[in-house]
């Protein structure tokens, strides 16, 4: 954490007025983090209203024990889980527009991904197609060092098991 991003969560913790930099620094991160799993730009706007509020109403408790980014993304990513349980929303295979797919076998592979669960999606959304640290995603999902690497190898398993299947199907 850089001496300026302190100064501004401490402004912050002692007048809840002082939060506006906070969230100017972080918005746009947060919404493209949020809009990344939702798919849905209206959704991901109502979204990131609802972490931020809930930062505001939280920053007295934030201890500094990871970047105030990591802080806000757990928050989002609690909230995102909150959204779908509400949608009860299956697995969407996303719009990944922004990574242009170049053959058919990413397209695939991104697929198995939707197939995972939640948080072995997760875990492997956000260290190889976000390129997160195993710390920065520990601290988000509020999950320990063993678990992350349990998640990370489970998810690597099954993709890997499934291509396989699909590659001895004739499916590529």
């Amino acid at each position: 954490m850089d001496e300026d991003e302190r100064l501004l969560i401490e402004r912050a913790k002692s007048n809840p007025q002082n939060f506006g930099p906070l969230y100017d620094r972080y918005a746009e991160d947060v919404y493209r983090f949020i809009l990344s799993r939702t798919h849905n730009p209206d959704e991901a706007e109502n979204l990131t209203a609802d972490t931020f509020y809930k930062a505001l109403k939280s920053v007295k408790n934030f201890r500094g024990e990871a970047s105030f980014e990591s802080y806000l993304l757990r928050i989002a990513i609690n909230t995102v889980y909150d959204w779908f349980k509400r949608k009860k929303y299956a697995n969407l295979v996303p719009d990944y527009g922004e990574y242009e797919l170049k053959n058919e076998e990413l397209r695939k592979l991104l697929e198995e991904i939707e197939k995972l669960p939640l948080r072995e999606r997760e875990v492997i959304r956000m260290h190889y197609i976000e390129g997160k640290e195993p710390s920065e995603i520990e601290f988000i999902l509020n999950i320990s060092k063993s678990n992350f690497y349990r998640l990370l190898n489970g998810a690597l398993y099954r993709l890997r098991n499934e291509m396989e299947k699909n590659e001895q199907q004739g499916n590529y």
